[in-house]
């Protein structure tokens, strides 16, 4: 499978504005300054890994700094629900059925 990375202007994005501690995001559409076509994705995935530039977790497992009992997922489908409970709990049957109930309790003892 090939794709491409695209080099961005890092000044324009900023950091904290998500739940997500690793995101970045921009208020306005950007140009990319590069674009890196991969041809073997996986393959150059791979040579990453083994220089130790990036660590692969495969699905199911996690990285050690997300909790494994999913109550991440539980508090931010909670955070979306107090926004609009009908959107957290479509996303919450979608996506993370097993955790509806957790969602549902939290929200009452809230």
């Amino acid at each position: 499978m090939s794709g491409s990375i695209y080099t961005l202007p890092g000044e324009k994005f900023e950091e904290s504005k998500t739940d997500w501690q690793f995101e970045v995001t921009c208020k306005e559409e950007v140009t990319p300054l590069n674009e890196e076509k991969i041809e073997e994705a996986k393959k150059y995935l791979m040579k990453l890994k083994e220089k130790g530039k990036i660590k692969i977790v495969y699905h199911p497992n996690k990285p050690d700094y997300i909790p494994k009992d999913d109550s991440d997922l539980v508090q931010k489908a909670v955070k979306l629900a107090k926004q609009d409970k009908e959107k957290a709990m479509e996303i919450i049957e979608k996506y993370h059925p097993n955790l509806k109930n957790r969602v549902l309790k939290k929200l009452k003892e809230e």
